[in-house]
């Protein structure tokens, strides 16, 4: 098993732009297509490479050597803050990485994804572990024992999904008895072919309850004078 301390990443404040296509008759007046701000931010992602010559596990290290003649891998770590205005809650979030690589060797994909389920509020160590075919060990989850006793059972808080394949995703969702606020943390180790250059985007997607017009989709966007932060590249030089 291996141990990662990742850094702090840095934050990007997102806007909030109505999707004009979804939008029903409740919130078509105008003031319902303004664009909301300081209601969400993005940190990262930050890497990490991870080589044979990261660990001292016997296991992982042979998995690695193993492995390693097609393939590289990364750790990333992304954050995002949820600051919802009062009385207009979140109700869902989505966090999406669309990675992309160069040349035939394929798609990069998310190895491993961390949270991969919650039924309730979590807290999530920066200390991530790794096993030694790196996945991501459950040890950086700690649940909150009070809160989850409180929840509606199969109320799902926080997806990931499309594990193993190239657009890795998060889904947040408010329940009975959590709102969607404050900072979220996720963690993935991702394949990529053997000395590629990784290109990714971060997209992220809301839905907001407004006080008067309901149910609003909306598309999350950095300023448009911050747009080239949106995508990030990994490369086979240590982070």
């Amino acid at each position: 098993m291996i141990t990662l301390e990742m850094p702090e990443p840095p934050m990007q404040d997102l806007v909030l732009t109505p999707k004009q296509e979804d939008f029903r008759s409740n919130a078509a007046r105008p003031e319902a297509r303004e664009v909301l701000r300081h209601r969400i931010s993005i940190g990262g992602p930050v890497y990490r490479r991870i080589t044979a010559d990261s660990t001292d596990d016997a296991e992982l290290q042979r998995f690695l050597r193993g492995e390693g003649a097609d393939s590289d891998f990364y750790m990333l770590h992304l954050t995002c803050t949820l600051r919802p205005c009062e009385e207009e809650p979140f109700t869902e979030a989505l966090i999406e990485l669309d990675l992309t690589s160069e040349g035939d060797g394929g798609l990069p994909i998310a190895w491993s994804m961390l949270p991969d389920r919650l039924v309730d509020a979590v807290e999530i160590s920066r200390t991530v572990s790794l096993t030694p075919t790196l996945k991501i060990a459950g040890a950086g989850v700690e649940l909150n024992a009070e809160r989850t006793s409180a929840a509606t059972k199969q109320e799902v808080l926080l997806e990931a999904m499309y594990e193993l394949e190239s657009t890795p995703s998060w889904g947040l969702y408010r329940t009975s008895s959590v709102e969607l606020r404050g900072l979220y943390r996720f963690h993935l180790v991702v394949r990529a072919p053997k000395n590629s250059t990784v290109a990714g985007t971060t997209l992220a997607e809301a839905k907001v309850r407004r006080r008067r017009f309901g149910i609003v989709p909306y598309s999350a966007r950095l300023p448009q004078s911050a747009q080239h932060h949106q995508a990030f590249a990994l490369t086979g030089h240590l982070a």
